[in-house]
């Protein structure tokens, strides 16, 4: 199995790489992984790219080559590198993110049975770190395409930087220094938080039994103290001492062992609990807002919406805070670290002596609390307080990027910003004012014993890494970093980073009115036209291998309706297709239209396109029982496919993906056959915008219009109220994508599938560039 990656040699024993490959070469080698040849391309077209320098000995571990582009396999070259190409199942993945996660899985399953070590756990919940494509969840797109970009473009401005330079810290990586202000991304957290709740309670009857014995006594009096020796020490506490330092340590961080690094969790405390409810008064039962409702006993809507607007306009302002300068550091948290005098010796000493201090301030908090700050100031109070504990009170600590544990964006994310470290030169006081929370997640990776090998493997100045984080600030440094002048919108249901998408727009009706009125104010009507082979779409099943057949899959109520719609798709590409053509399937699933195609035209090459492994294997398997040659899957995000090809084709693709198909067939003047589906999940993205047409756009249409038209879209089940509205919503935003295909040259088919029952959404855009029709 052979991994491609850009990159080269260089003199001294190193070689230059761009970002993702030197995230790769860093996952290679933390999991000491042999399974895997690495095949360094020199990739000099790639001119975008900022390279940076890694010591040959990350190479050592595994077989290695370097080649230059045109040595590259052809189906290798028709993706973005990074690439892992599988000869003996005829699997090409392709994506940093893809890419990584099948090392990691590779690795894991070629453990022995005596191999102590696991790494299944780097891919979080459910593996599932890292697995949605960027276009639906935010933090694929940050580690695979905005922290990538953002840093390369910094580093870029770095090297053309003059003295006393002035930069803003980029919107990606003020967007990861946010995340880490909400509480951590827990799965399944009722399950986990319980057994969390029952251990912390066990733990403190057995505390409480050894201190004191089955029963407390009075405690003494706080003039009471212990006799002490003759040379002034103290050999024992007070009873009220030893209240307080049983108090302190029962609301302590408590460690959980992982496999990889700890997870750290603590008790919320009943001055943080009290907070977040209703209190008591001498008038009756009020809040804390003063509301004068007494027959309210713990909440009402009133109080109930003025705790929402609160806690909104504390986030907004905290946020905003952290967006927008209002002088001198008046942004840095409290927990921003410094180094305190007597560690200023310890830096000259070696890795172990930074590795300690760095492993002290890890987790460290704002000095000892008093015992006010906990809400109780004596046993019995304490006692009361842990019988009353809910899982609401077991609070997990944000110290790795995407859950309660190290996964592989903690891994890639410590490269990236090792190499903004390091074009600072290490100077990055300035910048950590701005980031506190990022150096404190930094601070505490840092001290992860096999990030340590890793990074020392990798040659990477560790010493110099873990010293920056710790010094104090040097006013001196330049460039000065500030925070660019934006205001992030903070909406209560919508995080910044996340693994689902955003959730759909819902269109009001007097919405859906005032769009369909414009509509009508700008004279837009689609144009239907009839499928290109006419009535004859048919297929003769009973010819069809079994696993070509649906059946082979779909329980038998689907095949019936599954075989109608591949027949209407595999009709129309035969219309459009000729002998030899490089025919793509986007978003294939698990391949039925793809391997009906490749078994109707054998004389053409057919490419599966899918990002969800699971239904790819599944494709691959019929692929083999069919003997089929003339098949490649692809296990990438759409984007990533950058090879030529003659026709597109999808069926139901999800959304926005319908309009990259489409894109990427305009791109490559290649002819498409598309039936779009989930209109209601249209939106932009990174790639897409909307309108698509400049018709649409001269019409003053926005993309909220056509996000309001693609839910009303979405109604058009059979025998409901709104199903022709919901048509006729469906014909116009495929229009707008017909009318981009024409404004490109290309002629357009918009057109339904036979019957229409086969699915409610049975539209299809057919379009072909218009000298190909004439050559044809």
């Amino acid at each position: 199995m052979k991994v491609y990656i850009s990159g080269q040699r260089v003199g001294n024993g190193t070689i230059v790489v761009p970002l993702p490959s030197a995230v790769i070469l860093y996952i290679l080698n933390y999991c000491k992984s042999r399974c895997f040849h690495v095949v360094l391309v020199n990739n000099k077209h790639n001119e975008e790219s900022v390279t940076v320098q890694m010591s040959g000995h990350c190479l050592q571990l595994f077989e290695h080559s370097f080649v230059s582009l045109d040595k590259v396999p052809v189906k290798v070259a028709n993706c973005v590198l990074p690439v892992i190409e599988d000869s003996k199942d005829y699997m090409i993945r392709c994506g940093l993110c893809c890419v990584i996660r099948h090392i990691v899985k590779v690795t894991h399953n070629a453990l022995g049975p005596d191999d102590k070590d696991s790494y299944i756990d780097l891919l979080g919940f459910r593996a599932a770190s890292l697995k949605a494509c960027s276009e639906v969840s935010g933090w694929t797109k940050l580690c695979e395409v905005e922290l990538p970009l953002s840093i390369s473009h910094l580093i870029t401005t770095l090297q053309g930087s003059n003295a006393g330079m002035t930069i803003d810290i980029p919107e990606d990586v003020m967007k990861l220094e946010l995340h880490f202000d909400k509480p951590p991304l827990l799965h399944n957290d009722d399950k986990k938080k319980r057994v969390l709740l029952k251990s912390i309670q066990q733990k403190y009857q057995k505390d409480f039994k050894e201190l004191y014995g089955e029963k407390k006594s009075k405690p003494e009096s706080s003039s009471e103290k212990t006799n002490l020796p003759e040379d002034g020490t103290k050999t024992e506490l007070s009873a009220l001492d030893k209240d307080a330092e049983f108090i302190q340590q029962f609301f302590k961080t408590y460690e959980n062992h992982m496999p990889h690094g700890s997870s750290y969790y603590r008790v919320q405390t009943k001055s943080e609990r009290d907070l977040k409810k209703f209190q008591n008064s001498n008038d009756g039962k009020v809040c804390k807002f003063g509301c004068t409702e007494n027959k309210l006993v713990k909440w009402c809507a009133k109080c109930n919406d003025r705790e929402k607007l609160r806690q909104k306009e504390k986030i907004q302002q905290m946020n905003n805070s952290r967006l927008i300068e209002h002088g001198d550091n008046k942004f840095v948290t409290s927990d921003a670290q410094s180094v305190p005098s007597n560690h200023k010796s310890e830096l000259s000493n070696g890795d172990s002596n930074i590795s300690k201090t760095l492993s002290q301030l890890s987790l460290s908090t704002n000095g000892e609390k008093r015992l006010s700050d906990f809400g109780v100031s004596m046993i019995d109070e304490l006692s009361d307080y842990v019988s009353s504990l809910t899982l609401y009170d077991v609070i997990y600590e944000h110290v790795y990027a995407e859950g309660v544990g190290l996964t592989i964006s903690d891994l890639a994310l410590l490269v990236y910003i090792y190499y903004l470290m390091e074009s600072l030169e290490f100077k990055c006081s300035t910048l950590f004012l701005k980031l506190s929370n990022i150096k404190k997640w930094l601070t505490h990776i840092l001290t992860l014993p096999r990030i340590q090998h890793t990074a020392n493997v990798c040659g990477f100045n560790l010493v110099a890494m873990e010293t920056a984080v710790m010094v104090t600030s040097h006013h001196t440094e330049s460039p000065m970093f500030t925070i660019p002048s934006v205001i992030l919108n903070v909406e209560e249901d919508t995080n910044e980073i996340s693994r689902s998408a955003k959730a759909k727009h819902k269109a009001l009706k007097k919405e859906t009115m005032r769009v369909l009125e414009k509509v009508k104010e700008q004279k837009l009507e689609p144009e239907v036209g009839s499928h290109p082979c006419g009535d004859n779409v048919q297929l003769d099943w009973s010819s069809v291998p079994l696993h070509a057949h649906p059946k082979i899959e779909l329980p038998e109520k689907r095949v019936g309706r599954k075989c109608e719609q591949l027949e209407n798709l595999a009709t129309a590409v035969k219309s459009v297709s000729k002998s030899g053509d490089i025919i793509v399937d986007f978003c294939s699933g698990a391949g039925h239209l793809g391997i009906i195609i490749a078994h109707l035209l054998p004389d053409c090459q057919v490419y599966l396109i899918e990002n969800k492994e699971e239904s790819l294997v599944r494709a691959q398997e019929r692929v083999k029982e069919l003997q089929l040659n003339n098949v490649t899957c692809y296990q990438c995000n759409l984007d990533y496919f950058q090879g030529p090809f003659n026709v597109g084709v999808c069926l139901h693709a999800c959304g926005v993906a319908t309009d990259l198909v489409l894109q990427q067939c305009l791109d490559k003047n290649a002819s498409f056959v598309i039936c779009p589906c989930c209109y209601g999940n249209i939106q932009n993205t990174h790639l897409i915008s909307y309108p698509r047409s400049i018709n649409y756009r001269n019409s003053e249409f926005t993309d909220k219009d056509v996000i309001i038209l693609g839910h009303a879209a979405d109604q058009t089940e059979i025998d409901i109220e709104l199903h022709d509205q919901g048509r006729y919503c469906m014909n116009l935003v495929d229009t707008d994508r017909a009318d981009l295909a024409r404004e490109n040259g290309y002629n357009v088919t918009l057109c339904s599938l036979k019957p229409l029952s086969c699915t409610p959404k049975n539209n299809l855009l057919v379009g072909s560039k218009i000298y190909q029709e004439q050559s044809r």
